[in-house]
C-alpha cells in the first residue's frame, strides 16, 4: 500500500478514513452572532410563473395567430392568377359538350379556387360556347367565393343580331361586385369593367381582328380609366409543363383590391368562352 492511499491497514481490519458530521453550533443573540439558521420570512405569495399570452412580444416579435383566408380574400397579395381547364372524357365521346371545369391557381402553382359551369343541355346544343351559364367558383374549403353569370345566348347563326356580351360578377351572400361587358368596336376586341353602379373602372383593349378570328395565344391589356396606364394583362399562352393552354392574369400592383381582381377573373372567363372555346370566333 502507498502512504498516500486513503485506505490504511490496522491489524487485520481495513478502515476508510471518513469525516464525522457535526451539527451547526448555535450561539446566543447576546454574543452578537447568529443564533439560528436564516429562514425566509413567511409569506402567502406564490412564486410567479412566466407566461406568454397571444399578442405578447416574444424575443422582440409579436405572436400573430394564423388565420386561413377564404373567399375572395384568398386573392389578397397575389401578383398573378392562372386559369386551367380540366378536360372531360365525355367531350370526346358526345356531340354535346359537357359543362366545363377549371382550376384557378396562384403564380406559385397553388390551387386557389375550383370553377364549375352550370348550364342546360339545350343551351349547350343550340348556342355552343356562346351559351348562357353560371360559373360557380369555390375556395379550398368548398365555400363559394364568386358566381359569374352570363345571360345572353348568341349562337353562330344569330351572331350579327346579338347584343354585346356581358358577364355579372357576384359574391355571397348575393352582392353584385360589377360587370364586364363587350365594348362597341368594329376592329378590336375590347371590354369595359364596371362597378355595380355601372361606373367604368377599367378598359380592356384586345388585338385588332378584321376577320373575327383570334390566334390561340393572345394578350389583352388592362388599362386605367384615362387609357394612359396599364394596370394588368390578360393573356392566353401555351403551358409546356402541362401541355395545354392556360389563361393568365397579371397585375402590376399585387395589392390591388380583391374585388377588382375578382372582376378581372370574370373578364378572363368571358374571353375564354368568346374566343378560345371551340372555334376562335370573335363577335366584336
Amino acid at each position: 500500500m502507498l502512504e498516500g492511499d486513503g485506505v490504511k491497514s490496522l491489524g487485520d481490519e481495513n478502515y476508510i478514513s471518513q469525516q464525522n458530521r457535526a451539527e451547526p453550533i448555535l450561539y446566543r443573540e447576546d454574543q452578537g452572532i447568529i443564533t439560528a439558521q436564516p429562514k425566509p420570512p413567511h409569506s402567502n405569495q406564490q412564486m410567479s410563473i412566466s407566461t406568454v399570452q397571444v399578442g405578447e412580444h416574444t424575443l422582440g416579435a409579436p405572436v400573430i395567430p394564423f388565420i386561413h383566408r377564404t373567399g375572395i380574400d384568398t386573392l389578397r397579395g397575389q401578383p398573378s392568377i392562372h386559369i386551367q381547364q380540366t378536360f372531360e372524357l365525355i367531350n370526346n365521346l358526345s356531340a354535346v359538350s359537357s359543362e366545363n371545369r377549371y382550376t384557378v391557381r396562384a403564380g406559385s402553382g397553388e390551387a386557389l379556387f375550383y370553377a364549375s359551369e352550370t348550364s342546360s343541355k339545350n343551351s349547350r346544343l343550340l348556342c355552343g360556347y356562346s351559351r348562357p351559364f353560371s360559373m360557380h367558383i369555390t375556395d379550398k374549403t368548398n365555400r363559394e367565393a364568386l358566381t359569374l353569370r352570363r345571360t345572353t345566348c348568341c349562337g353562330p347563326v344569330y351572331a350579327p343580331l346579338c347584343v354585346n356580351q356581358t358577364v355579372q360578377v357576384w359574391t355571397p351572400p348575393g352582392d353584385l361586385l360589377g360587370y364586364v361587358e363587350q365594348a362597341d368596336s368594329l376592329t378590336s376586341c375590347d371590354f369595359r369593367v364596371l362597378h355595380a353602379n355601372k361606373e367604368v373602372l377599367y378598359y380592356i383593349h384586345g388585338p385588332h381582328s378584321w376577320t373575327g378570328f383570334l390566334p390561340s395565344e393572345t394578350s389583352f391589356r388592362l388599362m386605367s380609366l384615362d387609357m394612359l396606364t396599364q394596370v394588368g394583362t390578360i393573356s392566353r399562352t401555351w403551358n409546356s409543363e402541362i401541355s395545354m393552354h392556360s389563361l393568365n392574369i397579371y397585375f402590376t400592383d399585387q395589392d390591388l383590391d380583391v374585388k377588382k381582381k375578382s372582376l378581372m377573373i370574370g373578364a378572363a372567363f368571358l374571353m375564354e368562352y368568346m374566343y378560345f372555346q371551340g372555334k376562335n370566333w370573335c363577335s366584336c
